[in-house]
């Protein structure tokens, strides 16, 4: 009897795990719908980017429209991808063009590639044109999603803000991790994506929104 219940057990356990796990597989969420709201204002021109620095991307291990991690009911990962298929980066920079779009600026999308130096860069932004130049470096977004639901974020962005020459006139670091709390229930992944937006719009927010940032805007 002791035996039959102990195997009943583990074939709870089994079964919750197998759950979990294909609730894990094939998920996405849309970053480029996030809303910053920014505290700048303008009529300029600038040039948009944003690069992915993330070292498995740039070294080609993962594919850019890698966006996070659920893990399953023994711990392993799956990667969540963008809604768009496109890359991480790319949605990003649609949610920040449309931010500063709706604060009056005319803004210009530049695409990079993970692989280019700070040169290239500077080279693709100023052929672009724009009173200001903005190169927003994505060195870590990681959503991580435990099988107790339990969701990290690690963070890191470096922005630059440049003249239309391409000389530096701010530059603002912004890294950390934030606990995102507890997700539970069938609807998990529409948390997931709404904590993770939110997460996104507040990190942007604290970056334009700096003194420093919002003087080389004007």
């Amino acid at each position: 009897m002791h035996r039959l219940n102990a195997l009943l057990k583990i074939l709870l356990l089994l079964t919750a795990v197998q759950i979990l796990s294909g609730c894990a597989v094939g998920q996405k969420y849309a970053i480029e719908q996030a809303d910053p709201n920014l505290s700048l204002a303008g009529s300029g021109s600038v040039a948009v980017t944003v690069q992915d620095q993330r070292e498995y991307i740039v070294s080609g291990r993962n594919q850019p429209q890698l966006a996070g991690i659920i893990r399953g009911g023994w711990g392993n990962p799956f990667f969540v991808s963008t809604t768009s298929n496109r890359p991480l980066v790319e949605d990003m920079a649609e949610s920040l063009s449309n931010s500063l779009n709706k604060k009056g600026f005319k803004v210009t999308p530049v695409t990079v590639l993970p692989q280019d130096d700070a040169v290239a860069v500077a080279g693709k932004l100023t052929t672009a044109g724009g009173d200001k130049l903005i190169h927003l470096g994505l060195l870590e977004w990681k959503p991580d999603m435990g099988a107790a639901g339990n969701l990290g974020l690690k963070f890191d962005f470096r922005l630059a803000v440049m003249n239309g020459s391409g000389n530096v006139l701010a530059q603002k670091d912004l890294t950390g991790f934030d606990d995102l709390g507890q997700l539970r229930g069938a609807r998990f992944m529409v948390i997931y994506e709404q904590k993770v937006r939110e997460a996104f719009s507040s990190k942007m927010e604290q970056l334009f929104n700096s003194p420093e940032v919002l003087q080389a805007l004007r």
